[in-house]
């Protein structure tokens, strides 16, 4: 399997990186080696040896290209239907069509990236993802924006220019809205191959590719809000309340049907805080 890190350099990453850094961005070059290697073949036979399914491929901000126009559907001797690459399909999307290319769950396809998932999901004791991103300087961008997770950036190969904007929103997280973006630049700066930047979740920024092909990987680490929390503990909660598994029925319009059981659902809330006082 490939392994755009080693066993080392990955120590030294979560060195680098603790949750005592998260209240800011951070950028740390010359961190790893990273090995060379020709991309476009490199994702190409991953996606092929590893089965990825179209769903894990993701072509982004381009007419032409599509995700399943990467693949062609083929019978094997079982006759079960599968989907395989096309080849130079991801290159074609990529350099001429001016697509942005993601890999979803990359840790499948790279060693080093699938050690460095599991080490941030044991440092920070949240779930993470890890994600692949392939582009050229022509290549469409996200724009800018937040994020509503904290990002860890591994550059791989290609340079990219970050640059940050403005204050970051308070415990941003996907549900909210993006608004509009700062005016007031914090941060620019490039990242090569060997460089990381440590994103927290909120912060405004925009990313441009300068050489190409630019390849980093996205390491996602999920918070744990007390929204989630609290959600979760209602969601029990009202489960465990007769009167909300019961059915609307037809008898008096919804608005009212609906009131009358929250405010049962509410009336017991209120009692068994009170017990636990």
């Amino acid at each position: 399997m490939y392994a755009s890190l080693t066993d080392r350099e990955i120590d030294h990453v979560v060195g680098v990186i603790s949750p005592e850094r998260r209240t800011r961005p951070l950028s740390i070059h010359g961190v790893f080696e990273p090995p060379s290697a020709d991309f476009y073949q490199l994702l190409e036979e991953s996606v092929r040896r590893w089965e990825l399914a179209p769903q894990s491929v993701r072509v982004i901000g381009t007419a032409r290209a599509t995700t399943t126009g990467l693949f062609r559907p083929v019978i094997d001797r079982g006759g079960a239907a599968r989907s395989v690459i096309r080849p130079g399909a991801i290159e074609w999307a990529v350099r001429t069509d001016g697509a942005t290319l993601a890999v979803n769950g990359w840790h499948r396809c790279d060693q080093g990236i699938f050690l460095l998932r599991e080490r941030l999901g044991a440092l920070f004791h949240r779930d993470t993802a890890a994600n692949l991103y392939l582009s050229e300087p022509e290549s469409t961008s996200f724009g800018p924006h937040w994020d509503g997770h904290d990002v860890l950036v591994v550059q791989l190969g290609g340079s990219k220019r970050w640059t940050f904007f403005g204050e970051p929103v308070p415990h941003a997280t996907r549900q909210l809205s993006q608004g509009k973006c700062p005016d007031q630049v914090i941060s620019d700066f490039t990242l090569v191959p060997g460089d990381l930047v440590f994103v927290p979740r909120g912060w405004w920024h925009d990313v441009e590719t300068l050489d190409g092909p630019s390849v980093h990987v996205s390491l996602a680490i999920y918070p744990v809000t007390f929204l989630d929390v609290l959600v979760s503990q209602l969601r029990d909660a009202a489960r465990a309340h007769d009167v909300l598994r019961a059915d609307v029925g037809a008898n008096a319009p919804l608005a009212e049907r609906v009131r009358l059981a929250m405010d049962s659902f509410i009336a017991t809330l209120e009692t068994e805080f009170e017990t636990r006082r």
